[in-house]
């Protein structure tokens, strides 16, 4: 689903419709994907691609993969920031992304 269809989908379903069919979404359908979205939302914003800890080691790759798809959908923006030596992704919430995180918290 396109970003703007995203937002004018936001804008004609009632918030209980909106979170129904959110939480039915392949991006945001499972705990990880949701996970993701309401913590970039919180106060833990921004998300390092090389500081996924707070997930389990297992699935770092799908965390990953599932952020860059959230800048994909329009519900997160990255930039690369030099760090040191190196350069690392950050993913901060979008507008649309925070409204998502919104009605996902009910």
């Amino acid at each position: 689903m396109a970003s703007n269809d995203l937002a004018k989908m936001l804008n004609v379903l009632s918030p209980s419709e909106a979170k129904r069919v959110l939480e039915d979404g392949s991006l945001l359908g499972d705990p990880l994907g949701r996970g993701l979205l309401l913590r970039l939302a919180d106060k833990h914003s921004p998300i390092f691609a090389d500081q996924l800890r707070f997930v389990e080691e297992s699935q770092r790759d799908i965390a990953l993969y599932r952020l860059y798809q959230f800048e994909e959908e329009g519900l997160a923006n990255s930039e690369i920031m030099k760090r040191g030596n190196s350069s690392v992704q950050n993913f901060r919430i979008s507008d649309l992304g925070r409204k998502t995180a919104t009605i996902l918290r009910g």
